[in-house]
């Protein structure tokens, strides 16, 4: 019975955890233009506090194959971005996409995260060394009797002596 709780208790503190930290914002495109047969400009609205940083990604998104991560990139896209409007990301679309198929429908999808900084292990370290002395200090300590030993009989008899 023990364990049970343990164990609910545990998944309790994990769920907490993941409202916590595991916020993922948005961003919303708002306008595509080419501005040159190299040069794609992605206009976004990143929505989110003003005070922190956040890790934007551009995606191309076909409806016929995967989405790929577009690595030629530049402006506000990255580690560090601040929230507002009008943010614009400049892809390099010839030297990503050398020969681009024709006739094809492409979209655009942003993938925004709050920066961490690099030290998020850290946070998520604490945290389940407090969720593990919460636990500790909720769990009876056992039996008065027996001083907290429990005497378990095997309910499957031994195999004979040979």
């Amino acid at each position: 019975m023990q364990n049970i709780r343990l164990f609910g208790l545990i998944a309790i503190a994990a769920a907490l955890c993941e409202v916590a930290w595991g916020q993922q914002l948005s961003g919303e495109i708002v306008k595509r233009e080419l501005i040159s047969e190299h040069d794609v400009a992605v206009t976004y609205n990143l929505f989110g506090p003003a005070d922190a940083e956040y890790d934007v990604v551009l995606y191309l998104v076909s409806g016929t194959g995967p989405k790929l991560k577009l690595e030629r990139t530049s402006g506000d896209v990255g580690a560090g971005v601040k929230s507002g409007y009008g943010k614009v990301i400049h892809w390099d679309l010839k030297g990503e996409l050398p020969n681009p198929v024709e006739g094809m429908t492409y979209q655009f999808e942003l993938d925004v995260r709050k920066h961490e900084g690099g030290i998020g292990w850290y946070w998520w370290a604490g945290g389940a060394a407090v969720a593990a002395g919460v636990v500790l200090a909720l769990l009876p300590k056992g039996d008065e009797d027996t001083g907290g030993t429990q005497n378990i009989t095997p309910s499957i008899p031994l195999p004979p002596a040979r």
